[in-house]
């Protein structure tokens, strides 16, 4: 058994973090701002919430920020500090915006600082490092954040990217021995949040909260508490509480009113409860607040089961649009294009090539679960289980998975197997994905009286 030692009152056994890790987008806001900082002087506030879309006010300062900057470079050319600055400002100009068009504006402007000074530019390394995360690089950003880490060793920004990016790729051991070097060095809201995520990979989801927990005593800003309650909530959510969901999710909210992914979370709850009406008004007021393409593929899904093909269709086109965006700037979809193409049975080929793709450069349990899932929907059953079995092997509570891989089963002819994981996908949570949960509770049904 694997333990994240030095979490102050928490029990040591290690477990847990959200889907395409919220925490990697949100959690680099502090560190970015703390890169421009220190090179230039610059008083800007960041959000560190990973969970909740970031305020007119975060836009605001980081562009003002990114002018002056622009300003700066432009009269010292050969300015390597300033050029990194720029680079960080554009890192977070994008994470603040939504704007991905940033992210080549920010390698141009990383790249020209290391081509001036490659000796010991950390903060260039650490903000490359950045960048790469953003942009689902994880390779790339370990590459560079270690380079920075050398010469950095106390930042727990840096770390902090580390940390992200083993996990992403799938090296959870080492992902597990950097979170517990984090939190060894600066515990507060950052590793805190990352303990609590392996935490939840690894399946001890009270010990996840109670990291969580932490974190959320570790924050000060309206942000930084949303983020941490918000998280809470989903914790809660994925293990089947909505009651204790609702709660956080509306204390997200009071915490600050700009969080739409608590506001998304609180249509959640809404269609859970059987109103799927307010779900819809909830979520559609998130993402007009905030367009991430989680949510619009979501509302996507609640029209569909309000009988609203045509709706739903032009939320899944705004969606698969927001993503192609990210796409133009250089973010790695293969992920979103994988799920989306197997749940909905479009663009097969695409997506199953865009697993296979995901799998050549990191392997861990939820491009296996992508993986699998597709592979199913090509009728390729056996394959599928590998992989499915690969996505559960941390011992992760996840009702998704569970079922994946009992709909993988059931095609094998396997029903006692399918019946056992249908069984844990409805006991981990019933209201697993609007998409899926009454397919499973009927093909249970079925399984259990056929």
């Amino acid at each position: 058994m694997t333990y994240v030692h030095s979490v102050p009152g928490v029990a040591d056994r290690v477990t847990r973090w959200p889907r395409r890790s919220p925490v990697i987008t949100g959690l680099l806001a502090i560190g970015v701002a703390l890169i421009i900082t220190s090179l230039v002087g610059a008083t800007i506030q960041q959000r560190s919430s990973s969970g909740t879309a970031p305020s007119s006010t975060d836009g605001a300062v980081a562009d003002s920020s990114l002018a002056r900057l622009e300003r700066r470079v432009a009269e010292a050319p050969d300015d390597a500090e300033a050029w990194a600055a720029l680079g960080a400002a554009y890192v977070d100009h994008a994470r603040v915006n939504s704007d991905p068009s940033a992210y080549p504006k920010a390698e141009q402007a990383l790249d020209r600082s290391l081509a001036l000074d490659s000796s010991g530019n950390w903060q260039a390394l650490a903000a490359r490092g950045a960048l790469g995360a953003g942009r689902h690089d994880f390779a790339t950003a370990l590459q560079f954040s270690e380079q920075a880490r050398a010469l950095q060793p106390n930042s727990s920004f840096i770390l902090g990217i580390i940390v992200d990016a083993l996990t992403e790729l799938g090296r959870y051991p080492e992902a597990v021995e950097a979170a517990q070097d984090m939190v060894d060095l600066r515990p507060e809201l950052g590793s805190y949040a990352r303990v609590s995520y392996q935490r939840e990979l690894h399946g001890d989801i009270p010990g996840a909260i109670d990291a969580l927990s932490l974190a959320l005593r570790a924050a000060s800003a309206p942000g930084d508490k949303a983020f941490a309650l918000y998280h809470l909530g989903e914790l809660e959510w994925n293990r089947g509480d909505v009651a204790a969901a609702a709660a956080h999710y509306e204390s997200a909210l009071r915490a600050d009113p700009t969080a739409s992914q608590a506001l998304a979370g609180l249509g959640k709850v809404a269609a859970a409860r059987g109103d799927i009406d307010t779900a819809i008004a909830q979520y559609s007021q998130a993402v007009e607040a905030f367009p991430d393409p989680e949510a619009l593929k979501e509302l996507g899904e609640l029209h569909l089961l309000a009988g609203d093909r045509t709706l739903a269709d032009e939320r899944f086109a705004q969606s698969a649009a927001e993503n192609a965006e990210q796409a133009a700037g250089g973010v790695d979809i293969n992920l979103e294009i994988a799920l989306f193409g197997a749940d909905h049975r479009r663009d097969l080929d695409e997506g199953l090539a865009a697993a296979r793709q995901e799998w050549e450069l990191r392997h861990s349990i939820h491009v296996a679960d992508a993986l699998a899932w597709q592979l199913f929907a090509h009728g390729q059953y056996d394959e599928a289980l590998l992989y499915a079995n690969t996505a559960l092997e941390l011992g992760t509570r996840s009702a998704l998975f569970h079922f994946h891989r009992a709909e993988i089963q059931r095609a094998l002819g396997n029903r006692t197997a399918a019946l056992a994981d249908y069984e844990q996908a409805l006991s981990i949570n019933p209201n697993f994905s609007f998409l899926h949960r009454d397919v499973a509770q009927q093909a249970m049904t079925e399984l259990a009286w056929g």
